[in-house]
């Protein structure tokens, strides 16, 4: 229920954001980004970081890939 999720993510700092994305020719990516991150959001939004490529294995763990500056 969203409200529920806005409730618990008033509670935290910082709320990161899984989902999937199709951009033009390339194959569906999964993404992650802040929804919120509390002291720090202002100057990833300054710079246009804001989405980045993850990926979860259980051979490499979680990983952060291809950093991308969203206009």
């Amino acid at each position: 229920d969203r409200s529920r999720e806005l409730e618990i993510a008033d509670c935290v700092d910082a709320t990161f954001i899984f989902q999937w994305e199709e951009s033009g020719a390339q194959r569906r990516q999964r993404v992650m980004y802040f929804g919120k991150f509390r002291g720090v959001m202002t100057r990833l939004e300054d710079k246009n970081l804001v989405k980045f490529a993850v990926s979860i294995s259980a051979k490499g763990g979680f990983e952060v890939r291809n950093i991308r500056m969203v206009v």
